[in-house]
Parts: structure tokens; sequence; C-alpha cells
């Protein structure tokens, strides 16, 4: 009937024109189309219509499992494929999702600020942010601001707890004052938040401290010695959760030390060392709250002119992804590695879609006759693409359930990779499951676009002589397609390559001072250093004990520094940055630190054993515009507050201080007999380790009930590049998982070739080509893409890479021959895999290929 109404409509149409105009027929046949809109032209809506779709999906997804059945090997490249992408997709997708759920946990996570100090002509590490402040800034501002609703300063750093004078533990804890648990909620299981330090020497433990220490959760009242001191436990909380920039065990009363009560009763404000937050009032203005700090700091701290310094306000969520702020709440988030990740995650579903393009389009030949006898008997080109993208979002979904299977034993590996406990029920929290079922309609809409596409415009009539000529249209973007997937491939490997080569060479670098057998450990017993210079004379006398000294800071990381001026009169434009490692004259012979010019520390030196004496380094003496023999005898105002001068007696060699992603940076030296300091380091023979502990474990408790804990330095030293090795580890996972996708593309690629020209080989094979000439053929081919790969790749790697290297002061130099190390392994890998089907295709027999011409 369509046909007709259909014709009777352009004849009118066309007598319009001949007696009117165009226009005016246009106008008419419109209006014509229109009038047939109503219900008697409609229609009606069959009630089996539904039934019938239902039973063509049924019959898709009927196809659609027998093919799998059928083709077993190609059900298992391609499933597994997909599988390996989304499983990389979800581990970085839980990652992620856990680094931003940090300290979201509290209750008013939004209302809590950290107070950021910024000196503009401080600069550490190369950075002047600091995260600590004057411990007077929290009560200032409850007291004196309406729209701080509470404050809180604290400190975190390991102490040592002891039990009945026979338990001692090394715990990290916190000192802060009353208002903490408003600042931060947490759950009590025992005791008032509010009634916390209600007695002075009060403690609070978590949880697992208490079951750690007593072997329960009831110790309300029990007594715990810290700081030479009892103090009593006055509540129980739960656990902080991984996820929380807070980690700590107990919280102590910080108003009982010393150091609150002096820096509380100085006029004015003169030290930053410690973390102040504060939550916002309701209705509360921060804006204006940040305007009125200048003011303050006007007001409050010493000589504002001369050493400037601005409190800004930072929003909690910031906290953990801080990277450009000195002394921080320990294990900081890193953004870029979080966009990094992100990027490796797409790129490998991606690699993982590509993969199943080329394989989908490999196992055309066999479904084309499939597509014809479907068209023939009626089926529409919509029907088969519909066919085709349902087959590849059920293949998904099954991807999707292999994934999830091997997520659990995968997530915890990634975990240690990446120093997390992941919960793999972060899946299943509100809209993740919604974005699985998005993940599974996507990957299924983009992986099987173009081989629906592809399959749905094949000619029947041609199909269905033998003739496969159709097959070859999509030949160039399934080059382009592996291409594409070799560059990205190889671009990683290219990168994980130099970062192997990188911390190989932080690894081998000579750092300047001797770490081999040398054991430190972190002591803040007072009674230990009351006794040192006893329990030093008997570890020497054991003859597996060559060195003992004591230091302020271990050589390996220098956390102190003060200014410097060369000009007597103090001119602030010649101040200069310089770091501070106090040690005794042992020092210098216990880690072989190469003397330059003059001398290094003497016993019998009285002028020494003050600290008016210092040793500094080559980079210093540079820095100060003298040569190392210049700089000896000469004298330099130190410290900030309180000028005095100190007397240059020696000139050592550089030796890095900190890291290797610094530069050598100006040190001094000091020694001050007076003070106490914080490691201890024994050079040991490394014979009969077990027996030297024990010795040197009986001879401290011979003069404290405080155990010490050893750890080698050189451990020490690794321990600063973890991250860069957790991020080298992972990167190099998520390498060989692409290039193993990438293989598997290639794979598919080079069976679709070796189908295609069946024929042509057993021709080839009659005229008497051999098997390798075939497979010489067969591979080039191949390898032509992933060469073309390589050249790409190299580029994008080189760019990526050496931006990459220029966090690190000491670094490599990209070579040639890491790029052709990069590009071998991925060319030999990928002549295996397309071998693989050439030789197969080589060695058929062409009678069963030519059969039938």
């Amino acid at each position: 009937m369509m046909r007709y109404i259909e014709g009777d409509l352009l004849e009118l149409y066309h007598e319009n024109v001949n007696e009117r105009n165009i226009r005016q027929a246009n106008w008419r046949f419109a209006w014509e189309v229109l009038k047939l809109f109503r219900p008697s032209m409609m229609r009606p809506i069959r009630p089996g219509a539904f039934a019938t779709h239902i039973s063509m999906f049924k019959n898709y997804f009927k196809v659609t499992w027998r093919n799998l059945l059928r083709q077993k090997s190609y059900a298992l490249l391609n499933i597994g494929g997909l599988a390996l992408g989304i499983l990389c997709f979800l581990v970085i997708l839980i990652f992620v999702r856990f680094e931003r759920s940090y300290d979201t946990h509290f209750t008013n996570a939004d209302q809590i600020y950290r107070v950021i100090n910024h000196q503009p002509d401080n600069l550490y590490l190369g950075k002047n942010y600091y995260a600590v402040t004057p411990v007077q800034l929290a009560p200032t501002l409850m007291e004196n601001y309406a729209s701080v609703e509470a404050a809180t300063a604290f400190d975190n750093r390991p102490y040592l707890l002891t039990v009945a004078s026979d338990k001692s533990f090394w715990e990290q804890g916190i000192e802060a004052d009353r208002n903490f648990f408003r600042v931060f909620p947490h759950t009590f299981l025992s005791g008032d938040p509010l009634e916390i330090f209600s007695i002075p020497q009060s403690i609070v433990l978590t949880e697992s401290l208490a079951r750690k220490m007593f072997g329960t959760t009831d110790v309300q009242g029990q007594t715990v010695s810290y700081r030479e001191n009892d103090y009593q436990v006055s509540a129980v909380v739960a656990d902080p959760p991984q996820n929380s920039s807070l980690q700590f065990t107990f919280v102590a009363n910080l108003e009982l030390t010393n150091d609150y009560r002096q820096q509380m009763e100085q006029a004015k404000w003169n030290s930053n060392s410690y973390s102040t937050f504060f939550t916002l009032r309701e209705g509360g203005d921060l804006a204006q709250l940040e305007s009125q700090m200048p003011a303050l700091v006007e007001a409050s701290y010493f000589d504002p002119v001369l050493y400037p310094q601005n409190l800004l306000f930072e929003t909690l969520d910031n906290v953990h992804f801080n990277q450009d702020t000195n002394f921080g709440i320990e294990g900081s988030g890193d953004p870029q590695q979080l966009w990094l990740y992100s990027i490796i995650a797409i790129l490998v579903l991606l690699l993982a879609c590509i993969n199943y393009m080329n394989l989908a389009i490999a196992r055309s030949i066999r479904r084309a006759k499939e597509v014809g006898m479907r068209k023939v008997i009626g089926a529409q080109r919509r029907q088969l693409i519909i066919q085709f993208l349902t087959e590849s979002i059920f293949l998904a979904a099954v991807a999707l359930v292999l994934a999830l299977a091997i997520l659990p034993v995968t997530l915890p590996a990634f975990g240690a990779i990446v120093d997390r406990q992941f919960n793999y029920q972060l899946l299943l929290q509100g809209p993740l499951l919604w974005m699985l079922a998005l993940l599974v309609l996507a990957i299924g809409l983009i992986s099987g676009s173009y081989p629906a596409l592809f399959m749905s415009r094949l000619r029947p009539i041609t199909v269905l002589k033998g003739s496969l000529a159709g097959l070859g249209n999509g030949q160039i973007l399934r080059k382009v397609l592996i291409v594409g997937q070799y560059t990205v491939s190889m671009a990683m490997v290219i990168a994980s390559l130099v970062i192997f080569f990188q911390f190989r060479f932080i690894q081998n670098r000579d750092l300047g001072f001797e770490t081999e057998q040398v054991v430190t450990s972190f002591i803040v017993n007072r009674d230990f250093w009351d006794h040192y210079p006893t329990i030093r004379e008997e570890w020497l006398r054991d003859p597996n004990v060559q060195e003992v000294a004591a230091l302020q800071n271990l050589p390996s990381f220098v956390d102190q520094a003060t200014i410097i001026n060369n000009d007597q009169g103090g001119d602030p434009s010649d101040d200069m940055d310089i770091y501070q490692l106090r040690a005794d004259a042992d020092f210098f012979s216990m880690f072989d630190i190469e003397l330059i010019a003059g001398r290094v520390f003497s016993k019998e030196m009285e002028t020494d054993l003050g600290g008016e004496a210092i040793v500094i380094n080559e980079s210093a003496a540079k820095a100060l515009g003298w040569s190392p023999q210049e700089a000896v005898g000469q004298a330099i105002p130190v410290n900030q507050l309180n000028y005095s001068e100190h007397q240059v007696i020696g000139v050592i060699k550089d030796f890095h201080s900190h890291s290797l992603h610094q530069p050598m940076l100006p040190l001094m030296i000091q020694w001050n007999k007076n003070l106490y300091h914080r490691f201890v380091s024994v050079k040991v023979t490394g014979d009969d380790l077990f027996d030297t502990f024990k010795m040197m474990e009986k001879d401290i408790k011979a003069y404290s009930a405080r155990p010490l804990e050893f750890t080698f330095l050189d451990d020490q030293v690794q321990s600063m590049y973890e991250e860069d090795q957790r991020q080298n580890a992972a990167i190099g996972s998520f390498t060989l998982l692409a290039l193993l996708i990438a293989s598997l593309g290639l794979f598919g690629l080079a069976a679709y070739s070796a189908k295609q020209r069946t024929k042509e080989v057993g021709i080839r094979k009659v005229l008497g080509a051999s098997v390798g000439s075939i497979v010489k053929l067969f591979s080039w081919d191949f390898m032509k893409l992933v060469l073309l790969g390589f050249a790409l790749a190299v580029p994008l790697a080189g760019w990526a890479m050496d931006h990459w290297l220029q966090a690190f002061a000491y670094r490599i130099t990209l070579q040639w021959w890491m790029f052709a190390l990069a590009g071998l392994a991925a060319a030999i890998i990928a002549f295996l895999t397309v071998s693989s089907q050439s030789v197969r295709a080589a060695i058929a027999n062409p009678v069963n290929s030519l059969r039938s011409e």
C-alpha cells in the first residue's frame, strides 16, 4: 500500500508543478504528507511485537554461544584480551577511587581546614610552603575569630610506650591539645571525647594498640609510661581507616610538654613546629577570615618584616595530595600519578577493544556466508548491526565477569606494589555498579562497532558465490590499529627500561659516605644519652664493632636548616639557606667523609665541643665565594634570630645529604656536646650480627629499660626511593599487560591474513616456494607495522622520559641503545607471534586449499 500512496503523492506533485509553480507544489506536497498522520492511517501495535524482539535477541545469544563453542581458541583470545583490559581498568579505578576517598570519613570533612605557612624568603628542598605553625595559633583562632568553631595543634612522630616496666612499644603517635577530637571526630569505644584530658596526664589508645598492650579494649584507667611519666588511659578509639591522613595509635596531652608551655609563655611567636587545623563554623566566612591573617602575623610574629610569613588555608580534601609543602602529614598522594595511571587504564582498555576488532574481522571469513544467507532471507542491515553489537556486548559482559573473578587475586598484588590495602567492596558502592554496566555497554559498542558496520554491508550475492573480495576493505584501518597498539606498547616498554636504568643508576651511585655494614637507631631516651659515653666504650670492646657515632640527623637525609650570612653587618640580602647536621667527632671516620681542607672535630679542642666550630661542604664554600682553602678560618654569623659567629675549621667533599632528586646543597656540621642527639650509628664487621645485637641490647638494659631497634643504613637510603620503585613496578606490570594485548591483536591479524591468503600460499608451494620464504613474506608484512609503531613511539617516549628525568638532579642520559633494546624486544615478540601463524600456513598441504579450483 505504501507504494500506491507514494505514487499518488508524486503524481499529484507533478500536476501542481505544471499548473502552478515549484514553490506552491512543494508546500502542497508537504501538506498532503502531514494529512496522512491520522489514526486511521497508523499501523496498529501488534500484541506479539515485543515477544518477537525477545525471540530475536534470544536467537542472537544462541548463535553467539554456538560460535564460541565451535571456535574455542577465538573465544579464549577475544574474551581473554577483553578481560585483561577490563581487569587493568578496574584495578586502577579502585586505586584512584581509594586515593580520592582520603579523609572523607570525617563527618565534618568539608568544614575542616589546615593552616599553611608561606615563607617567601625561606626555601627548604626547593619549597617555601610549610605545614607547621606556632602552637599559639590554634587557641588564638578559637578565642578571637567568630568564624572558627574549633582549632587544634598537634605533632605526630614515633614515641616509646612502656607497660609494667617490661613491655615497650615504638608507636606512631600524636601529641595534641584538648580540641583534637572536636576537629577530627573519631569513634570512641570507651571514654568521653570532651573529657579525654580532664586529667592532665591522660592518653588515648586506639583499639589495636590497646589489644596489643593489654590484650583487651577495656583499658580505661590503666597506666602507660610515656615520656618518662605515668599516663592514665582516658579513652579508646577505633583505629583510623587506611584512607586517613592522620595515622596514629595513641593521642597524648600536648599541653603537658615543656615545649608547649615554653612557647605559650612567649610574648612573640618565634617557632613553627606544630600542625594547625580548624573547623569553620556554619555560615562562617572563610575569605574574610583569611584576609585577617596578615594583621595577626604582624601583631604576633617575631619580626615579620625581616622574616615575612603568610598564613593560608587549605581544604582537608587537598591535604593528601599536597606535595608542595614541607613537613606535612606523612603519606602524601601524588595527583600526577593518578593522572598517569588513569591514562594507562584507558589506553590498555582501548588496546583490548582494538584487539576485539581485529580478532572479529579475522573471524569474518567464516561468517561471511552466514551474513549472506541472513540477507537473502530478508535480514536488514540494521538487524545485522544489532546482532553483531549484541554479540560484542555479550562478550564484554563475559569478560567483565572473568575480570571480576580474577580481581580478588590481582588486587592484593597491586596493593603490595603501591603500598595500599584495597577493599574489593569499593566496586560495589553507589554509582560504581552503574559504571560497570555502562563500561560493558561502552566496550561492546566501541569494540563491536567496526565489525558490525563492516560485516553488515557485505553483498550477499558476492559472498554466496565464494568471493571474499569485499572483506579487504578494512585492511587499512586494521593496520592503523595495529600500528597504534604497538606505538603505545613500545612507548611503555621504553619508559619502563628508562625507569629501570635510572634506579639502577641511583642504587649504584657513590653517595659520598659509607653505608655498608652501618646500623642506626632512632633514640629519644635521655637515659641512653646520659650514659652514652659509657655505652659507647663497652660496645667498642666487642671485636665486631668498628665505630660508634652520635648524630642529630642521618647523613642520607638532613632535615634541619638555618640561615648564615658572610656579611658582618647581617644584611638580609646576603642571607643564605644552609642545611645543618649535628654530629660528634666520630661522624667523619664512621662514614668515611673525605676532608679537603682544614681539619674535622677533635675531642681535645674545647671550642669544638661547644658548637662554635663548624665544618662545611664544598657547595657551601662555593656559595659563599670561597675556595676550600680560603674558607678555613673564616667566621660566619649563624642563626636567623640571634646571630652568633662560628668559625670554619674544615671543608669536606660534597656528599648526598638528600635524595638524588635534589642537587648538592650547602651543608654545615656542628658538634655541641651538651645537646642530646637523635641517632646512634654503629659500624659492624658483619660477623655474628645476632650476637653483636644481643650484646648491645644487654649493655643498654644496664642503663635503660627502653629497647633499641637497629636498621641498616643502606636499607634506609633505599627507602627514600620506595615511591619511585613502586611506580616503576606498577608501570612495568602495565607495560607487560599492554604488550600482551597488542600481541594478541597482532595474532588476530596474522590469523586473518593466513586465512585470506590460503590459496596464494598453496599456489606458491606448488610453484616451489619454501616454508622459509613464505614465513619471511608473511612476517615482513607485519614487521613493517611493528617498525612503524616503533618509529612513532621513539619521539613520544623520548619526550615523556626526558620530562620525567628532570625530577632527578642526578640522572642518566637517554641513549640510543635504550630505544633499540625496547624495539628489539618488541620486534622479537611480534615476530614470534606472527611466525606462529605463518609457519602453520606454510606447512599446510596445498592440495587442501586448491582442490576446489
